[in-house]
């Protein structure tokens, strides 16, 4: 599912092109993250949106800056039409304090490629998982009365992408 159409230009040179038709539409009354009265504050955070990523980044920047980290698709082709490209939202979240610690992609074949040919597909889509630089985190301990607590959920998150290291 998404809210913009698929942008069957850029797909119909891959295989799975049949896989990217409107089935059905619909009319949706949406409301900004930011909007949303929630009683907790949300550690972590995972948006899938088929495109939409972007759009719930601008109506969700108070929401999302006081979470540690998240998982965020994003795409290196205009999969859906007028979508944003990656480097649009990476642009937005380094200015919203955090940064890249992981790229989980997917790449995909082209209709046309040659099946006995050792060749790289062409990268579409990818997870990137970002957490909060570590300026802006000491930034967060300094200013809060639980920081034990917010250490351990940084130290958990760390470890269930094995980032062991950080």
């Amino acid at each position: 599912s998404s809210f913009f159409k698929p942008n069957q230009k850029n797909l119909q040179d891959f295989i799975n092109f049949t896989d990217h038709v409107v089935i059905d539409e619909q009319t949706k009354d949406l409301k900004r993250l930011d909007d949303i009265k929630f009683d907790l504050f949300f550690d972590f955070i995972k948006i899938d949106a088929e495109g939409s990523e972007y759009e719930i980044l601008k109506g969700g920047e108070n929401t999302i800056q006081k979470s540690l980290g998240f998982e965020i698709e994003q795409q290196f082709i205009e999969r859906y039409q007028n979508s944003p490209k990656y480097q649009v939202i990476s642009e937005h979240l380094e200015k919203l304090g955090f940064e890249v610690y992981l790229i989980n992609s997917e790449s995909w074949k082209k209709k046309m490629s040659y099946t006995n040919v050792n060749t790289n597909l062409k990268l579409v889509w990818a997870d990137f998982l970002y957490f909060l630089k570590y300026d802006k985190f000491k930034n967060l301990l300094t200013n809060n009365k639980d920081k034990e607590i917010i250490i351990l959920k940084q130290i958990v998150l760390f470890s269930m992408y094995n980032l062991h290291h950080e």
